[in-house]
């Protein structure tokens, strides 16, 4: 585990995002700690549908709302019709201030990639 991003909050609370490789899942690893140092939560997201690892994250933000988000790509581990998706396939991750995808949530969740391929208009 290495710590990638490190956030501060206006309290002066701390937002820490770690990857965790993993075999065969890598994992996205968010802890939240007090001003004072108390563990306030911790998750760990992965996605079941890609295998293989290569998770890179990007990066981490506030939204004005109080969402975190996060932006990183996978590189050839989404599998999609038996076939992997080329190279730079991006994600966007939004949670809430709790670091939730739905409230109440837990220390783990699991995110299903949902592909959608682009589509293209020719330039005329």
């Amino acid at each position: 585990m290495s710590t990638q991003y490190l956030l501060v909050y206006p309290n002066d609370d701390l937002l820490l995002m770690m990857k965790l490789s993993g075999n065969p899942l890598d994992a996205v690893y968010l802890l939240k700690i007090s001003s004072t140092g108390e563990r306030l939560w911790r998750r760990k997201i992965t996605d079941s549908s890609s295998y293989g690892g290569n998770l890179q994250m990007r990066d981490i933000a506030f939204a004005p709302d109080g969402q975190i988000c996060i932006t990183g790509s996978r590189y050839d581990t989404v599998i999609v019709n038996n076939k992997a998706l080329p190279d730079g396939a991006v994600w966007l991750l939004c949670l809430d201030s709790m670091g939730c995808l739905s409230p109440g949530c837990g220390d783990y969740q699991d995110v299903v990639t949902a592909v959608q391929e682009p589509k293209l208009k020719a330039l005329e």
